[in-house]
């Protein structure tokens, strides 16, 4: 490790999966992106420090998780609308601008495309895909960061007890305390997603939900739904729960006749799910402009959850532009799991 081409070749194989092990602590692209490079630099300055004794990866894993404990003293915990309050009104919009909204720091997508390469496993497929989902990461922020990391370690890292003892600077019997105090927490919290849908269905689903959005077909886009779906749209603090609520929202808001809303959505994946980035027609630049993502969550076929990030920043991570002056990508290409 003594010159930088030597150093960068030795830890580029790992950077991306640092990176989702940062996203998973901090529940943020952005700052999985400075926590990764921050890590990244103090291995680099630390190098003599390491001797070989153990291997690379677990080396820089030590230095990011230590990194992301310390980005996490500084800032609460980030979460979703739907742990803060109770399902709202459809039709009543006066909770937007919900006070402390401002202090409130709310989970974001991560793009699929950024995550490890699989290799081809389907039961490593579908660990890596549940260790990113929206569901699991909402329950993962619940925890007490130090709880957050003992848990990431073990059950998605498969670490021993020991060695994330001596990474945490933590005695064994205070690990196994942690992952217990964990696992009961989460075990109350979140539901194993389910298998994943047919690549088939996934890509029908999915032009089936651009293709109704695209027209503003309510009952096409409510045909799509379980009966129990969810939508959610941070920054907002208001969601909604149960396909009627959703119609009502949908014909009362983004579909309004006299608002005379028009949208394109263009196909990406995020959190092991189909995505869609969405732009609204702007009429002084005669262009979509971005407005954000949305995830979808699929159940037996059916769309069980939308979160609609609505942040215009977000487009530029998935490779998605800031405005369509031409109509969007198709789905041809696309990639399912």
């Amino acid at each position: 490790m003594e010159t930088g081409a030597e150093f960068a070749q030795l830890i580029e194989p790992h950077r991306r999966e640092l990176q989702a092990h940062c996203y998973r602590m901090l529940g943020s692209t952005t700052e999985a992106e400075e926590a990764t490079q921050e890590a990244l630099t103090k291995a680099w300055r630390r190098r003599a420090t390491f001797q070989g004794t153990g291997t690379v990866r677990a080396w820089l894993y030590k230095i990011a998780t230590n990194a992301c404990l310390d980005a996490l003293k500084k800032r609460p915990h980030r979460s979703l609308p739907i742990h803060h309050a109770d399902a709202g009104d459809p039709t009543d919009s006066s909770n937007q601008g919900a006070a402390g909204i401002e202090e409130t720091l709310w989970l974001e997508p991560y793009p699929d495309e950024l995550l490890p390469d699989p290799d081809g496993n389907p039961e490593d497929v579908f660990q890596q895909r549940e260790s990113i989902h929206l569901a699991f990461m909402v329950a993962l922020h619940l925890l007490a960061p130090r709880q957050r990391a003992v848990l990431l370690l073990c059950d998605v890292l498969e670490w021993s007890v020991g060695e994330i003892a001596t990474t945490l600077r933590m005695t064994q019997g205070a690990v196994n305390s942690a992952l217990h105090r964990a696992r009961t927490r989460l075990a109350g919290q979140h539901e194993r997603p389910q298998p994943a849908t047919q690549p088939s269905r996934e890509r029908t689903l999915l032009g089936q939900y651009v293709d109704a959005w695209e027209r503003a077909d309510v009952d096409k886009l409510v045909s799509l739904l379980t009966n129990e779906a969810v939508l959610c749209m941070p920054p907002d603090r208001r969601w909604l729960a149960g396909r009627a609520a959703i119609d009502a929202f949908m014909r009362d808001s983004i579909f309004n006749p006299h608002a005379g809303n028009r949208w394109k959505l263009v196909p990406t994946r995020a959190n092991g799910c189909p995505a869609v980035g969405f732009y609204l027609f702007d009429a002084d630049s005669q262009s979509f402009r971005a407005f954000g993502v949305q995830v979808l969550e699929l159940s037996d076929g059916y769309i069980s959850g939308i979160t609609a990030f609505r942040t215009p920043a977000l487009l530029p991570r998935f490779g998605l532009p800031g405005t369509l002056t031409e109509p969007p990508p198709t789905l041809t290409g696309l990639p399912v799991y």
